[in-house]
């Protein structure tokens, strides 16, 4: 799975379905977690990192899987989906 979520950020064909069926049920926070860390989230905003890390599980564990549109499934590729865009940002702009 770590594997996975280092070719999160890097491959635009990250199947974030398949990944969120292998993290059972913590996707979210397995992909907060590495992107956090990625990018030293908890140091550069001076955040505790086990705080940050409490409040994305108690934020998974709000959704209700019963919901056929905002569900686990959503968050998980809208989280995904803004992090390889601040990827790909940062990495068109590294070149300019």
């Amino acid at each position: 799975m770590w594997q996975c979520l280092q070719d999160a950020d890097t491959n635009w064909q990250f199947d974030i379905f398949a990944f969120s069926e292998q993290a059972e049920g913590h996707a979210l926070s397995l992909l907060s977690f590495y992107f956090f860390q990625r990018f030293d989230v908890a140091e550069k905003f001076g955040m505790d990192p086990v705080k940050l890390a409490t409040f994305v599980r108690v934020i998974e564990k709000g959704y209700d899987p019963q919901n056929p549109y905002h569900n686990r499934y959503c968050s998980n590729e809208q989280s995904y989906v803004f992090v390889a865009g601040l990827c790909r940002w940062q990495e068109l702009h590294s070149h300019v």
